[in-house]
């Protein structure tokens, strides 16, 4: 939620966020700042947003398609 509330500063504000949430979520689940997601992982994660293009626009249908998975209810 930190990444997407902080995207409206482009890709660093979504990988600060990114860390962010990493933090605070091992705060809370630990206690301590101890890491969920190790540095090597953010780096690669954040390398690869850096480097896809802005014109690029990915569309989630185009990995799962437009079928319909839960049935259509009809209200009568």
């Amino acid at each position: 939620m930190i990444a997407g509330f902080l995207s409206r500063f482009g890709k660093i504000g979504v990988i600060l966020g990114f860390i962010a949430g990493n933090v605070l979520l091992s705060y809370v689940w630990t206690g301590n700042t101890v890491e969920i997601i190790y540095l090597r992982e953010i780096i690669v994660a954040s390398l690869g947003l850096l480097l896809i293009p802005k014109r690029i626009q990915i569309n989630i249908e185009d990995f799962f398609g437009k079928d319909l998975y839960l049935p259509v209810r009809i209200y009568l």
